[in-house]
């Protein structure tokens, strides 16, 4: 009887009903709306153009004008006031001035009321605390030259800031180079690298421009070629007779009569008679090379390439220009410094690197390499 009660029992009906599941779903729903909105405010933002409603997580009251687009400035003055179940933000303006300084919101310090007191605990005011938002700065990024210059040189091709390959030629004489870059930009930095020593041949010169960012580095780069050095290479006048003048006795048409004997020469080689001109130039040899020459010593007096023992008067050449063991005679073209009779017995470093040397004259001590330098000389071939 009690089990046939408990089936009938109202309450089991309605438990078992479609009702019942409704209104645990419809509990659910509100249980979870209750939940979410636990962490929501009802913020009521009153302005002189209105009251806007909203509902934001967000506490700060400079923070919440500022997602809502409200920017404030000197003249605003904003009170808030906290409630149990909603804020109210009010915003006034105390002056309408359309030129008024606008700040960020961001800018603004929560500062008690002057008016608080322990029964009126929730009422703040926010006032301005002016601070100018620093500028956002762009940094150019242009790493172009609007000119690159060589004085006295012409560029090939000629200058285009989008080309970066250039070249120039200089004579033999030329050992330097002053190059001008231009940036694009005016705040672009510029370095220039090379064109200083410049050796024969090709020598490279790297103008590197940084932006004004820091990153952006563009380089140019200008390829110096500096020529061979030009030797000058005389024959003898046809009216030199090719016979060879007795010793003590002046070849016929000559000018002075004097002889290589009549100087004091910086070769210790014991030379033949050689008779000069009024200039101290001999009067017969092969062949003649006018050129620079250079200087060098051997302290230890080791022997030279071709095995003769070094001396003042044994010089290194290019023996492929100038075969070991050739009989030639130095003098300057003025005929102020006389080297005198020499013997090609060495090889020059000059051999290799291009310099255009003529010949490497052979000193004793380095005071005489420094006062003799490098200087322009004349070198005959005897035999």
């Amino acid at each position: 009887m009690y089990n046939e009660l408990i089936k009938t029992h109202p309450l089991k009906r309605f438990i078992k009903s479609r009702w019942f599941a409704i209104l645990m779903m419809i509990a659910a729903f509100v249980a979870v709306v209750a939940v979410c909105f636990t962490s929501l405010r009802i913020v009521f933002v009153q302005t002189e153009t209105g009251t806007m409603t909203i509902l934001t997580e967000e506490t700060e009251p400079g923070k919440i004008l500022d997602n809502i687009g409200i920017k404030l400035s000197d003249n605003h003055n904003v009170n808030v006031n906290e409630n149990l179940f909603y804020d109210e933000i009010i915003v006034l303006n105390n002056n309408q001035d359309e030129n008024e300084k606008v700040v960020p919101a961001i800018n603004y310090q929560r500062i008690p009321s002057p008016v608080e007191t322990n029964a009126q605990p929730s009422v703040w005011n926010y006032n301005l605390i002016e601070k100018e938002s620093e500028p956002i700065i762009v940094l150019s990024a242009d790493a172009y030259l609007s000119n690159l210059t060589v004085d006295k040189c012409k560029l090939s091709p000629a200058f285009n800031r989008d080309t970066f390959e250039y070249s120039i030629t200089v004579d033999n004489d030329i050992k330097s180079v002053n190059v001008t870059a231009q940036t694009s930009n005016e705040k672009a930095t510029v370095q220039i690298a090379g064109g200083d020593n410049l050796k024969v041949g090709k020598n490279a010169i790297k103008i590197t421009v940084t932006a004004e960012d820091g990153v952006t580095i563009r380089t140019y780069s200008i390829t110096v070629t500096r020529k061979e050095a030009e030797i000058q290479e005389t024959q003898p006048q046809e009216q030199q007779t090719s016979s060879t003048p007795q010793q003590g006795t002046p070849q016929q048409g000559t000018v002075s009569g004097k002889t290589n004997h009549d100087y004091n020469p910086i070769s210790e080689l014991e030379a033949p008679t050689i008779y000069v001109d009024d200039n101290g130039q001999p009067l017969e040899y092969k062949k003649l090379y006018t050129g620079k020459c250079t200087a060098y010593y051997n302290p230890n007096g080791n022997l030279t390439a071709s095995g003769r023992k070094f001396m003042p008067g044994h010089i290194a050449v290019n023996p492929k220009q100038i075969p070991y063991g050739t009989k030639m005679y130095v003098v300057s073209p003025s005929g102020e410094f006389v080297y005198g009779y020499c013997i090609a017995a060495d090889t020059g470093g000059f051999a290799t690197n291009g310099s255009g040397t003529l010949v490497d004259l052979a000193f004793w001590t380095r005071s005489e390499c420094y006062n003799f330098g490098r200087r322009t000389m004349n070198v005959y071939v005897l035999e």
